[in-house]
């Protein structure tokens, strides 16, 4: 009898290690670190779905290596919705690598705000991260990355070249634009990537005012809006090489009309100048509106202190009616 416990005993602990996997211990998940590469931001109405584009890393494996993995969850806020998706998958994440923060262009301004307020509240979210506005949230992190190991990555890459090549100074690094949002314009200037066909591309740029998108631009249209706001770099557009551009911004207040002048500085190598003037004022009247996007309320209220004094409380009537000039020195 006591051999036939023994015997049961022995049975039945082969076939516990057998279940287990393991032939001496117990058995445990490998450790794991979820290293955040890029975050996605959704408008679901009133809620924010998140998207996390993640690098999986086996620490106690070197033959398993690393894995990208993509994750998803939504709360009513941007910081509930990346709750519940570290909740989803039962590990905290790490955003030490955070490179690349994509919101969603139809976010409404206080959406737009509690991402801002969430990144900040996490400190281990660089400064220096991208942003980028898009329409394609949702799938944005499916593309298969290119020349990296993330998509996030990938597109840090992209923008640089983007900006090196046309000449375009975004306001893309958050830091940029927690800044921005400090100003009289609170206006911001954000490349806007698209998803087609299950590729990503940089088609342009979204405008921002007071955390609400209120313009797409084209390359081409972000290009002379960049040389307008004194935002352009060295770079090409169309034909032209442009390099050391600079545009001075004056103002005054004549018989209650504003009068702007931009003047306009840079050094060309080749093209029709006349071509290029036309291009640059023809972009100043499609993209004026109502609404100041180029920040002239910035200008104003920084150089001529006492004028913005006088305008400031109905500046909106005076941008809509100012004469605005554009001067050159090519």
């Amino acid at each position: 009898m006591k051999f036939e416990k023994i015997f049961i005993f022995l049975i039945t602990l082969i076939l516990l290690l057998t279940l287990t996997g393991c032939t001496g211990g117990v058995y445990r998940q490998p450790d794991q670190q979820y290293l955040v590469s890029g975050i996605a931001f959704k408008r679901d109405k009133s809620r924010i779905i998140a998207f996390a584009e993640t690098v999986v890393v086996n620490t106690e494996s070197t033959e398993q290596g690393v894995s990208r993995h993509i994750f998803s969850a939504s709360g009513n806020t941007a910081e509930e919705s990346l709750l519940n998706l570290s909740g989803k998958i039962s590990k905290p994440l790490l955003f030490d690598h955070c490179g690349l923060i994509a919101v969603d262009k139809d976010l409404s301004s206080e959406q737009f705000s509690q991402v801002i307020d969430y990144c900040k509240k996490n400190e281990q979210i660089n400064l220096a991260a991208y942003m980028i506005s898009s329409e394609n949230t949702d799938i944005l992190f499916d593309c298969e990355p290119v020349s990296t190991l993330t998509v996030s990555y990938d597109l840090l890459g992209v923008i640089d070249r983007v900006e090196f090549l046309n000449g375009i100074k975004f306001h893309n690094r958050y830091y940029e634009v927690c800044a921005n949002k400090l100003r009289e314009s609170r206006c911001f200037f954000l490349p806007f990537v698209l998803v087609n066909k299950g590729e990503y591309i940089l088609s342009g740029g979204d405008v921002y005012i007071d955390n609400k998108m209120v313009d797409s631009l084209e390359l081409t249209e972000g290009a002379l809006y960049c040389l307008l706001t004194d935002n352009f770099s060295d770079g090409k557009f169309e034909d032209f090489e442009i390099s050391d551009s600079k545009t001075r911004f004056e103002c005054d207040l004549r018989e209650d009309t504003l009068f702007i002048t931009l003047n306009i500085k840079a050094d060309l190598e080749k093209g029709d100048y006349a071509y290029l003037s036309d291009k640059i004022e023809r972009t100043l009247e499609n993209l004026r509106g109502n609404t100041d996007i180029f920040g002239f309320k910035d200008r104003i209220s920084r150089k001529y202190r006492n004028l913005w004094n006088t305008v400031k409380d109905n500046y909106n009537f005076y941008y809509t009616n100012a004469k605005i000039e554009v001067k050159y020195e090519f």
